[in-house]
């Protein structure tokens, strides 16, 4: 009788690891907010304070849990960089979304007799030195197009600074991020889209093996008797 009774709490005793690991599980699935705030942020400095933002990555890669979030999505913004290096129509898309909206927020309106200029490579480019120094790679002080952008940036900003017109260089900045995070994080691996259902189903699955492991092992009615 105490046989069944060890079984049965055993039982119940993973049924209640179970039920309580899935509020973890259920805010692991929404952490898309979350993601899309970082990545969010990481455009934005990449227009606004290139040097602050690598400054910032490479702090949060000595924090474990930062970094795992960090080289996750690593891989989404190497991914976009690559469709956008490749395909000059979703490129266009998303610039003149950008275009759209920093005219009607900011009236930074574009004129449509302006030079046109493909940045496309460029961008794919500095978008992949921060993807990599996000992974705890440091490549930004030795790529020279990382370098010369921030020089750029730095120029851009003073002449903003000089009009008084600073807050309009951020906000800017700020609108390329807003608009391109959702494109990024459409850009991640299909799988790690649905990495918190995995992660569950797997622990789930150990956590039941361990349980049904342990009943096999025990010994059971007559051969128990006779080994007593």
């Amino acid at each position: 009788m105490s046989g069944r009774r060890a079984e049965y709490r055993l039982w119940v005793a993973a049924f209640v690891m179970v039920w309580l690991s899935l509020p973890t599980w259920s805010s692991a699935a929404l952490e898309t907010t979350s993601d899309q705030d970082l990545i969010k942020q990481v455009i934005t400095d990449l227009g606004f304070q290139p040097t602050v933002l690598i400054e910032r990555v490479r702090h949060f890669s000595d924090i474990p849990e930062r970094a795992s979030i960090q080289n996750r999505l690593s891989h989404c913004i190497d991914r976009y960089a690559a469709r956008i290096a490749t395909d000059s129509r979703f490129h266009e898309k998303v610039v003149s979304r950008i275009d759209q909206r920093a005219c009607a927020l900011l009236q930074l309106c574009r004129t449509p007799d302006g030079p046109q200029i493909d940045q496309s490579s460029t961008y794919a480019e500095l978008l992949r030195v921060v993807a990599s120094e996000m992974r705890g790679k440091r490549l930004a002080e030795s790529n020279p197009l990382f370098v010369e952008h921030e020089s750029f940036v730095q120029f851009g900003r003073h002449l903003a600074t000089v009009s008084s017109i600073e807050r309009n260089f951020l906000e800017a900045a700020n609108v390329a991020g807003e608009v391109s995070a959702p494109y990024i994080l459409d850009s991640c691996p299909d799988w790690w889209k649905s990495w918190p259902i995995l992660l569950s189903g797997l622990m789930l699955v150990c956590l039941l093996g361990g349980v049904l492991a342990f009943l096999l092992r025990r010994p059971h009615g007559p051969r128990a008797i006779s080994q007593v």
